[in-house]
């Protein structure tokens, strides 16, 4: 299962269309797509390679008022798919800047 603290990014080869209502997501090669509906469509605009897959499950939470922990989960599960269709690669999170006092 993704962690919480992964941050999804976008690879750079994926195609997006939007057709009819729905957003398509295609792979370089073209093996694979996904048709993404408002809910996935919301998620996957949110991966944009800053945000961990528990900041993007807050997104969905207030967008939708829904509890974050369920957002959260429904976010874990939509990433795996997406990692394992080689849409998305799973990026550890980076660690907190820290601050130093001169």
């Amino acid at each position: 299962m993704a962690d919480i603290n992964q941050v999804p990014k976008r690879k750079w080869s994926v195609r997006m269309r939007n057709f009819r209502g729905s957003l398509f997501v295609f792979t370089a090669d073209e093996t694979t797509h996904l048709e993404l509906n408002d809910v996935g469509r919301f998620m996957f605009r949110a991966l944009d390679g800053r945000r961990t897959v528990a900041q993007v499950g807050e997104l969905v939470a207030r967008e939708y008022d829904i509890a974050p922990e369920e957002a959260t989960a429904d976010v874990q599960e939509f990433v795996e798919e997406l990692a394992a269709a080689a849409i998305v690669d799973l990026l550890p999170a980076e660690p907190a800047a820290t601050v130093t006092s001169s």
